[in-house]
This record gives structure tokens, C-alpha cells and sequence, in this order.
């Protein structure tokens, strides 16, 4: 695992904003630790099930995603 960075500009919606400085409080860490820590937990859960990183995955079969809205690259 590399130890770069890159810094990117995120756009969240407010609860989610809210739901990720709740839970850096609740864990004593940063919101970026909490964003990081979300995103190496779809990783690993992907890994698990696996599904490999470049897969094409639902939204190309015009499958529902978990909270079952259509993914057809509309919002």
C-alpha cells in the first residue's frame, strides 16, 4: 500500500456531512479518517464478495443499488 495522497474537493449532502463529524467525534478522529475509513470498508466488503475494482458492477446491467434507486447516472 502506497503511502501518497492526493487531495480531491468533496461534495456531501448535509446528513451525510452530519453523519460522518458525529461519528469522528464519537471516535475521537478527524472526518477525514471517518471518510477514509468508509471507503476501506466498501474495499474490503467488495474484496469479500468479490468483486474486483474496475468491475463494471451493477449500474452497467441497470440494477437497483441497496436503497433501490435506479442507477442511471441521474440525480
Amino acid at each position: 500500500m502506497s503511502n501518497q495522497t492526493t487531495r480531491i474537493m468533496l461534495r456531501l449532502p448535509a446528513d451525510a456531512r452530519d453523519f460522518i463529524a458525529a461519528q469522528a467525534e464519537r471516535n475521537t478522529s478527524s472526518m477525514n479518517s471517518e471518510i477514509v475509513r468508509c471507503i476501506r470498508d466498501r474495499m474490503e466488503m467488495n474484496a469479500a464478495t468479490g468483486i474486483k475494482f474496475g468491475d463494471p458492477g451493477p449500474a452497467a446491467a441497470g440494477e437497483s443499488n441497496p436503497r433501490g434507486e435506479a442507477f442511471n447516472g441521474e440525480r
